[in-house]
């Protein structure tokens, strides 16, 4: 998927500015490993090019809402239709459906979030909460929060590359940030 040609009428309709960054996105979407630790970096890179491409387009010189990381994530839940509690319940059941190991092994690790007030939240356990009290919103919400704890403990050198469990993870997080970026990127390839 997304191996081939760049749709650019629509790139040029919806970032005229940024063509550029989409074959840098591209590049970093084909590029091949067998490595979880590869594959769910290329992928992490491609996503927050896309990310802060399509964000910061639609508010450009809002510096109050482009600080908020609720309203960020909310961006995100929009972009893909996910605004919706349907739209974000088939979604959570298609990820659970294409990568069914994943929720049992988020729950060998400690995926901590830090917030503001100094408190801490257990993301799998808020997460769960959430699909339980059918808030697929929520869960969608907490599951980007997932990743991106992923990717600081992968950038900041809390992963180990020998640890089989760890490997695992990586790969199957790359599964599920692939599904999200096909969704995002659809419309900007001609053949998927």
């Amino acid at each position: 998927m997304f191996r081939n040609s760049l749709n650019d009428e629509k790139i040029e309709e919806d970032f005229p500015k940024d063509k550029f960054k989409f074959n840098y996105l591209k590049s970093w979407m084909t590029k091949y490993s067998q490595d979880g630790y590869e594959k769910y970096t290329y992928y992490w890179i491609a996503f927050n090019i896309y990310y802060n491409l399509s964000f910061f387009k639609d508010f450009p010189e809002n510096s109050i809402f482009t600080s908020s990381e609720i309203k960020r994530v909310e961006y995100m839940q929009e972009k893909m239709g996910l605004d919706v509690e349907e739209s974000s319940k088939n979604f959570i059941e298609k990820l659970e459906r294409e990568v069914p190991d994943y929720w049992t092994l988020l729950n060998k690790f400690s995926l901590v979030k830090k917030k503001r007030n100094g408190d801490e939240e257990d993301l799998n356990q808020s997460f769960k909460d959430a699909k339980n009290d059918n808030n697929y919103k929520l869960a969608f919400e907490k599951l980007l929060d997932i990743l991106y704890v992923i990717r600081c403990n992968l950038f900041h050198g809390h992963k180990k590359p020998s640890d089989a469990d760890q490997n695992k993870l990586l790969e199957d997080s790359a599964r599920v940030l692939w599904i999200i970026l096909s969704n995002l990127l659809e419309p900007y390839f001609l053949d998927k």
